[in-house]
């Protein structure tokens, strides 16, 4: 039975694994499952709630996949990692809704494309970075419709940080523009990205006058649900904070 039970919840990780980094792609090529090189998040309202949904039915199943492998170590210490992703995920983009409205996301496009381009050994690979350089306008477009609504209607975004990446999108259009890839073709998906970061970063010195703090904190609700949810403390954060002072007075 036990062998069954494994099977099962192995069967089971597996599917939640892959489901997981076609959601986050640049997840994926960080790991290096190819079949991610050519994608990027999808930041429409359909493809967060497609997100939500997703994690939404994991987390039932490894619920109900925990509680058929009592006694069972190592598909217990899986299926518990898999609920914590599946309750954090959900809560980053139905609670805290600011995840999918973080200019910061459009930095990952570097972290993820000079990675690539270390590893391209072959036509293939430069094909693959191609089509995500290709959907990076679409993708940098989502993003600036979210930090829009933001400005809106939810909490400033932090000046200095908004600065900054304003000042490395510009970089990184710099960046890819070096990049001589595999084709002519290449290069024209490049400088198509490298117009899209630029645009961004005009877009958040422009739009961002007014609505920018000097400051961000995450404030100590969220801070706590993050400590308990990621990290397993459930101490009050009274409590961590005194620990911390006492320990900072001995240094």
């Amino acid at each position: 039975m036990s062998i069954l039970v494994t099977a099962k919840v192995r069967r089971f990780c597996r599917t939640f694994f892959f489901g997981h980094l076609k959601l986050r792609p640049l997840e994926g090529t960080a790991l290096g499952v190819r079949s991610c090189d050519a994608h990027l998040e999808d930041l429409s309202p359909g493809g967060l709630g497609r997100q939500a949904a997703f994690y939404k039915k994991a987390l039932a199943q490894a619920r109900q996949l925990l509680k058929g492998s009592a006694g069972l170590r190592d598909p217990r210490l899986d299926l518990e990692k898999v609920i914590s992703l599946c309750a954090f995920n959900p809560h980053l983009l139905e609670d805290y809704p600011e995840h999918a409205s973080n200019p910061e996301l459009s930095l990952e496009l570097l972290e993820t494309v000079s990675m690539q381009v270390m590893r391209a050994a072959k036509t293939e690979d430069w094909a693959l970075m191609g089509r995500r350089l290709d959907g990076a306008p679409e993708f940098l477009w989502q993003l600036e419709t979210r930090v829009r609504e933001r400005m809106a209607h939810g909490p400033a975004l932090d000046r200095r940080f908004t600065a900054d990446i304003s000042e490395q999108t510009g970089e990184i259009a710099g960046y890819l523009r070096s990049l001589k890839g595999a084709s002519p073709g290449f290069r024209r998906q490049a400088e198509r990205a490298a117009t899209g970061l630029e645009r961004f970063g005009a877009f958040l010195q422009s739009e961002g006058v007014g609505r920018l703090r000097e400051n961000f904190a995450l404030g100590e609700k969220e801070y706590g649900w993050r400590m308990r949810v990621g990290l397993g403390v459930t101490e009050p954060l009274s409590r961590l904070t005194a620990y911390g002072r006492s320990h900072l007075k001995e240094l």
